[in-house]
């Protein structure tokens, strides 16, 4: 069923043509109403609507550095396995030794993205909760190893249970459409319980 109405545009009052679907024929009475309403409209110097379309407003545009960090965002970072020898124990007044078993590079790509591929290399930190109250410790650029080579230890003072978090921070370059950049904030946690012991010497006679 076709119709008409007044409207006001940007450019004054002009007559649009409206549509809605009816499922019979417009009846002759109906199409009478319209051209009457058309004529009565130019009589009166009111112009027919502009019936072009409007344009589709078009996706803003990304930059290479968004594009980057969203993919970075879905990135799966390698996970350390943390250890404390042997077998997650330690003795008050004596290091412990935590490896890390991790990495501290991790290159990708090139992966497709909507700009182009992206190649992208991370370098990553470790910290070190203790689980004690003690300040985090870091950040370190090396692999925890074990004794007596290793380089992140702590000394616990009481006995007990510790959470042991280690932390990894990483920074990502990346080069992507002949942009490069970094991106920062990315983080991956990983614990482990420790269980610290006091022993005693006891001299026999």
């Amino acid at each position: 069923m076709v119709s008409y109405e007044l409207r006001t545009g940007p450019e004054g009052r002009c007559l649009g043509q409206t549509t809605s679907y009816r499922g019979t024929p417009i009846t002759e009475q109906e199409e009478l109403a319209n051209a009457a309403n058309r004529s009565g409209a130019a009589d009166m110097g009111i112009p027919a609507c502009d019936t072009a379309e409007t344009p589709e407003p078009t996706a803003p545009l990304v930059s290479p550095a968004e594009v980057a960090e969203a993919f970075l965002r879905t990135v799966p970072l390698p996970l350390p396995e943390p250890h404390v020898a042997p077998d997650g124990q330690a003795i008050t007044g004596l290091a412990a030794f935590l490896e890390t078993n991790g990495s501290l590079r991790h290159t990708l790509g090139p992966e497709p993205t909507a700009l182009g591929p992206i190649a992208l290399e991370a370098t990553g930190a470790y910290w070190v909760d203790w689980g004690d109250g003690s300040p985090e410790a870091g950040p370190f650029s090396f692999e925890g190893e074990a004794y007596p080579s290793g380089r992140i230890f702590h000394h616990y003072r009481y006995t007990g249970t510790y959470t042991v978090t280690l932390r990894q921070t990483w920074t990502a370059a990346w080069r992507l459409g002949g942009d490069q950049g970094t991106v920062d904030g990315l983080v991956t946690e990983t614990t482990l319980p420790v269980e610290v012991f006091q022993v005693q010497a006891v001299i026999r006679r």
